[in-house]
């Protein structure tokens, strides 16, 4: 894996046929992208994984947002997790060893989350939260 990467995340606000469209265009120039869909149902979110892997995005490239043993039943390439999870030896699936992420908020939180074997951190919110004036995004 190179050094450097280059994660995408969906906003929650595509179509599953519109986020297809992009993901099919940008999946080979990417490390990852991060479906991270809040405000579906697990079978909105399952339909819509696979939607985008009849579509040719190959699973490698998919990692889901807070669903590991939905990532590790589909083969995805990895799960990312909130920062206010458990320790990641305790996460369900953590063992099929795709990659894991952590939502981090700050540098001590990320040197925490990579000893307990983060294979990589997200850091910050990256999506305005509202109302904005109390928080914005950093990420």
């Amino acid at each position: 894996m190179s050094r450097y990467e280059l994660h995408v995340v969906s906003n929650g606000r595509l179509t599953w046929k519109e986020l297809t469209a992009i993901a099919v265009n940008i999946h080979p120039h990417v490390t990852a992208i991060h479906i991270r869909e809040k405000e579906k149902s697990v079978d909105e979110i399952i339909e819509g994984l696979q939607f985008l892997l009849e579509a040719g995005v190959p699973a490698k490239n998919l990692y889901l947002n807070g669903y590991p043993s939905i990532a590790a039943d589909m083969q995805l390439g990895g799960v990312q997790m909130p920062g206010h999870m458990p320790p990641l030896p305790t996460i369900p699936g953590g063992g099929s060893r795709k990659r894991i992420g952590v939502s981090v908020h700050s540098a001590e939180e990320a040197k925490q989350r990579e000893r307990e074997g983060a294979d990589y951190v997200l850091y910050g919110h990256i999506f305005r939260r509202y109302p904005s004036w109390i928080r914005l995004p950093e990420g």
